[in-house]
């Protein structure tokens, strides 16, 4: 007969049957069940979930890029052939042109201009020394609008064949367009059939509107912040609630912005009220840069008219450059007596003299009004470089 073999190794509440009699291990030792085995005892509930771990900080914005540059409308015309414009016509002139967007028509003399912008428009012309008792007077008209005269007229007067040419007084008009304009130098007074003295002439166009930089480039996007630390797992039991989500990073701080673009050359403009009898006058610019400057007065039997092209330093040097003066003597109702000291400078060779000016920024002028009353004389500059 075969014998009751309880296994050696019983795991809490496991049930052995030899025959029709089982047995149930509680653990410490194998009890005889005489009933039916009870029912299994429900699970116990799952433990609360751990809280999420915290998010990582948002990297910095990269800086932005700098700004770019934008080149202005020009026009530059050296005349090398052409005649003198009888009066009320244009004068067609040809020769070496340089220019940036803008265009020269050299067989009807006309300059287009683009739409939406602001020129300065500047002439000037000399008589050839072979011409006596000869003037001209030229003015800059606009001809999309009907050929009306804009600016201030320059002019030119030779009373004798041995005597130099008067030095080109300078015919200058500010415009500005809305549509595709052309405009023209028209001669508004003539009494001359001679030739012009083409080294001494030239039309300048230059768009006075300031420059536009472009956007600078964005910057570089911020590293990823780090990943915050899991949270611990929860112990066993009934189901826990969600732990509470992260704190988002803080945001990284912007790029720095880019520079602005160059800002465009501006001329500035101004007059004199000149008393009966002997005048000084002046007028002062910034030192270290380099101008176009001009003096303008034109009265009944009185012209003055004076132009240079200067660069400056200091204050306490001379101003390299060149200068002309003119005054209508047969006229003598405004008469220029002086001009600047501080301007030196010979083409194709080095100067180092030292005139006695104390501030050679300040540019000063003698200038006889021999009329009845007050009048006024104009004068400008503008900043080349």
């Amino acid at each position: 007969m075969a014998n009751i073999n309880f296994p050696s190794s019983p795991t809490q509440s496991q049930v052995y049957t030899f025959g029709n009699s089982s047995w149930i291990f509680n653990g410490t030792a194998w009890v005889s069940t005489n009933g039916a085995l009870g029912s299994s005892g429900s699970s116990g509930s799952t433990g609360s979930s751990g809280s999420s771990g915290s998010s990582g900080l948002s990297g910095t914005s990269g800086t932005s890029g700098i700004s770019g540059f934008k080149d202005n409308d020009w026009l530059y015309l050296q005349p090398s052939s052409g005649s003198i414009a009888s009066t009320g016509n244009v004068f067609i002139l040809s020769g070496s042109v340089s220019s940036n967007v803008i265009s020269y028509n050299s067989s009807n003399g006309r300059i287009t201009l683009e739409a939406n912008k602001t020129y300065n428009l500047r002439a000037s012309l000399a008589l050839a020394n072979s011409v006596s008792n000869a003037e001209i007077n030229y003015q800059w008209i606009n001809v999309t609008a009907g050929n009306v005269n804009i600016g201030n007229n320059g002019g030119v007067l030779v009373v004798s064949s041995t005597a130099s040419a008067g030095w080109q007084p300078v015919a200058e008009a500010i415009i500005s367009t809305t549509t595709s304009t052309e405009v023209a130098l028209k001669s508004i007074f003539s009494n001359s059939s001679g030739g012009l003295q083409f080294s001494q002439c030239y039309l300048v166009v230059q768009e006075i509107y300031g420059y536009s930089g472009t956007s600078g480039s964005s910057g570089t996007s911020g590293t990823s912040g780090t990943s915050g630390s899991a949270g611990t797992s929860g112990t066993s039991g009934s189901t826990g609630t969600s732990g509470s989500a992260g704190s988002s990073g803080s945001s990284g701080s912007s790029g720095s912005a880019g520079t602005s673009g160059v800002s465009g050359n501006v001329p500035v403009t101004g007059s004199w009220t000149l008393a009966t009898g002997t005048n000084t006058v002046s007028f002062t610019v910034t030192g270290g840069q380099s101008y176009v400057m001009w003096v303008n007065g034109n009265i009944p039997s009185g012209i003055v008219n004076w132009n240079a092209t200067v660069t400056l330093s200091n204050s306490n040097v001379p101003v390299i450059g060149v200068q002309y003066g003119w005054y209508y003597a047969a006229g003598g109702a405004l008469v220029l007596t002086s001009i600047p000291s501080q301007i030196i400078g010979t083409a194709g060779s080095i100067s180092t003299s030292s005139p006695a000016v104390s501030n050679t920024n300040t540019f000063t002028f003698g200038i006889t009004n021999n009329s009845v009353t007050t009048q006024t004389v104009y004068y400008g500059y503008i900043k080349v470089s």
